[in-house]
């Protein structure tokens, strides 16, 4: 894997996710989707898994980092590191475990995989920051709204995932990503 060209790649999806994603919110809402969720999935569908994984952890750190939580009765937010990092990483071990199965030149399959990759993040994040919100923190957090919005914004990820795909499928051998064209080919190079 080219790792010069992923953070290049990743810096981009970083930058994208904080600058455009407010501007593709469904009117009022936060509904928005993920651009680094799809390229966490991209890099899941064709890389090796450790490789993955470390992807992963390093991503959901990224965010981590970037994403600022309110704190209740309080006018200023904190940065809790580790959540995402944890949700990311369970993502991707989803999208490792299904990928044997995929046709992964497909470009719905890069967005069903996104969505079921934001979906895992989604629940997981919930997950974490409901039972911290219960025992440490004073994070204004409502774990039914919260799941609401980011199961939603799981689906429209899936929808940028898919449109992304005809920009990041041609992209992934730049990124050192083999792509395989059909499952036996792999079989054939074993034998």
């Amino acid at each position: 894997m080219n790792k010069l060209a992923l953070v290049l790649v990743a810096w981009v999806a970083l930058g994208l996710e904080l600058s455009l994603r407010p501007a593709l919110a469904l009117g009022a809402t936060t509904i928005s989707p993920s651009f680094v969720i799809c390229i966490l999935t991209l890099v899941a569908m064709f890389a090796q898994p450790s490789a993955v994984r470390w992807t992963a952890l390093l991503l959901g750190l990224a965010v981590d980092l970037l994403t600022a939580l309110p704190i209740a009765n309080a006018a200023s937010d904190t940065r809790i590191v580790g959540p995402s990092a944890i949700a990311f990483v369970l993502a991707a071990q989803l999208v490792l475990s299904v990928r044997s199965v995929m046709m992964r030149r497909n470009p719905l399959t890069l967005g069903v995989l996104a969505m079921l990759a934001a979906l895992a993040t989604a629940i997981a994040l919930v997950t974490v920051f409901t039972v911290r919100s219960w025992m440490f923190d004073p994070i204004a957090w409502s774990a039914t709204s919260e799941l609401w919005t980011r199961c939603a914004s799981a689906v429209y990820t899936g929808v940028l995932g898919s449109l992304l795909a005809f920009a990041l499928l041609p992209l992934a051998p730049v990124l050192g990503l083999k792509i395989e064209t059909t499952m036996m080919a792999g079989r054939a190079a074993k034998y």
